[in-house]
């Protein structure tokens, strides 16, 4: 039996031939369909014609067309839409306009919003109380930004010397690390690890316990750099120290050191230690404890893969328990 398409069906339909249109080139034809698709209700469409008629990719530029879009696909709750209407207030000069609309973009979860605000509280609003808050908000967030938001935020650190000079040592390590040239990455990594900052201790780490092009493997100073970042405060110096010692097929050592990070709210060394308690020590009660004790740090403790791989074991030993009896 046929069912007749809604509305949203036919819109969406209509959104990917203006993709397939666009891909070939043809911006101008692609551009009708996504107009049809937005008329229909299409949120990414509406988003996609707002930013034509913003800069008038297909014909002239109309900003007056431009907003009714990305309002409309903002009353869909588009993210996106509301980070294009921050950019477009921002461009024109409207600074109160562009914040309330970046504040919408972070409020529906696009955490870029935060360097968007920074940046005007720090060189429009001469806010710089605002912009640090903003700021370091965006750095909690670092892995959640995109590429370019995350330079933009090194740089803004740097900039307003919100940072120690370990911290700005790092900072520029880790933009020399995403682009691969470690060996360069290496002495700044050495000079943040010998000022203090913990970040440098435990990237130092990897580099010595892994080793990198032109960067030979040190275990003993790896060991070294991971307890003094541990032994101020980061966590991830216990947990790297557990994964360099489970590589090198220390088990016993490896336990200890996931322990205490555990300990220390490292909601991901539960799942490791439920992996030893569960593969070398065969206690499958001690396992399950440490998955719950996982889940008990809610998903913002782990990343989704280990969300789910520890649901996954869970669910397993659940079943074979019920098996059993």
């Amino acid at each position: 039996m046929k069912h007749k398409q809604s509305r949203l069906e036919r819109a969406a339909v209509l959104r990917n031939k203006a993709i397939l249109i666009s891909d070939r080139g043809n911006q101008i034809r692609a551009f009708r369909w996504y107009l049809a698709a937005a008329r229909l209700g299409d949120e990414q469409a509406q988003v996609k014609v707002g930013y034509d008629y913003a800069y008038g990719i297909s014909g002239e530029a109309d900003s007056g067309e431009a907003i009714k879009w990305w309002k409309r696909a903002d009353r869909q709750d588009s993210w996106d839409a509301a980070f294009n209407l921050g950019m477009y207030f921002r461009d024109h000069k409207e600074w109160n306009k562009a914040l309330r609309w970046f504040e919408r973009a972070l409020e529906l979860g696009d955490k870029d919003a935060l360097v968007e605000i920074a940046k005007i509280h720090f060189r429009y609003h001469g806010d710089r109380d605002a912009g640090l808050r903003s700021l370091k908000a965006a750095a909690a967030e670092m892995s959640n930004l995109t590429k370019p938001a995350q330079l933009a935020v090194r740089q803004l650190l740097m900039k307003q010397k919100a940072v120690s000079k370990g911290e700005a040592l790092y900072l520029n390590a880790e933009i020399l690390d995403d682009l691969r040239r470690f060996a360069e990455a290496y002495p700044l990594l050495v000079k943040g690890a010998k000022a203090g900052d913990s970040s440098s201790q435990v990237m130092l780490g990897n580099y010595l316990s892994d080793g990198r092009r032109g960067v030979p493997k040190n275990p003993e100073r790896a060991v070294y750099w991971y307890k003094r970042a541990f032994a101020q405060g980061n966590t991830a110096g216990a947990y790297n120290l557990a994964m360099h010692y489970r590589k090198l097929g220390d088990v016993d050592e490896a336990f200890k050191w996931f322990e205490r990070a555990a300990g220390a709210d490292d909601f991901s060394a539960h799942l490791d230690l439920a992996k030893i308690w569960l593969h070398e020590r065969q206690n499958k009660a001690r396992a399950k404890k440490h998955l719950n004790a996982l889940f008990d740090g809610g998903p913002g403790g782990t990343n989704g893969q280990e969300w789910d791989e520890a649901r996954a074991m869970l669910r397993r030993l659940e079943i074979e328990g019920r098996e059993a009896i």
